[in-house]
């Protein structure tokens, strides 16, 4: 897991070679795999950090008592409206399987 301006950093990367990977690339816009690891970008990582973890070390869930549902009818659209808000975290489940590392050139 990489921030993404992380991600945007690596694939610039491989676009500027002359390869069939840059080209692919640039043409999918598809999550990049490194050693058998595919590199996805997400919002929690400061720029800078990398984070190597499995998908299902991640407990991810709702918690607190604030879930709230909210419904509103449309009746000229013939539309029901609704919204759900919720306090959604995650958490990592066993932190000895995980590895985060630091770019000290920046």
């Amino acid at each position: 897991f990489v921030s993404h301006a992380e991600n945007r950093k690596y694939k610039n990367q491989l676009v500027e070679r002359n390869t069939a990977l840059g080209d692919s690339v640039l043409i999918s816009g598809q999550n990049v795999n490194y050693d058998g690891f595919e590199i996805v970008p997400v919002g929690f990582l400061p720029d800078g950090y990398r984070m190597l973890t499995t998908y299902k070390n991640l407990a991810y869930g709702i918690y607190g008592g604030s879930l709230e549902t909210y419904h509103e009818v449309v009746p000229r659209k013939l539309r029901h409206e609704y919204t759900l808000l919720a306090d959604c975290d995650f958490e990592i489940h066993n932190p000895d399987v995980v590895v985060v590392s630091k770019d000290r050139t920046e």
